[in-house]
């Protein structure tokens, strides 16, 4: 099944190539900053925030604990701490974009 990933994270006291750093880690993961919506809109998305879509998961829950575990991976990489919050969704998802 294919399945959406949707990650948002607090840096504490980080600096700007901190945050460089972590955004080369998880594009290494094909987490991106931004996602195209099902017409091809591209759609930048907030500070902090990435996604990605992956097929062939057949194990949601399992999935989710190796996607968390990759992302401590490029926290520590970076020598970072933080939060984090990942969703991950399979079989059916929805996902809305606004300006304000």
């Amino acid at each position: 099944m294919a399945v959406f990933v949707h990650v948002t994270f607090d840096l504490y006291e980080a600096s700007a190539e901190d945050y460089a750093c972590v955004q080369q880690g998880f594009q290494n993961l094909d987490l991106a900053d931004y996602v195209y919506s099902s017409k091809g809109r591209y759609v930048e998305l907030p500070y902090n925030t990435f996604a990605g879509e992956y097929e062939n998961v057949t194990d949601v829950a399992a999935f989710a604990d190796a996607v968390l575990a990759a992302i401590k991976g490029v926290f520590a990489n970076c020598g970072v701490t933080g939060r984090v919050f990942a969703l991950v969704a399979g079989n059916t998802w929805a996902w809305r974009s606004s300006k304000f």
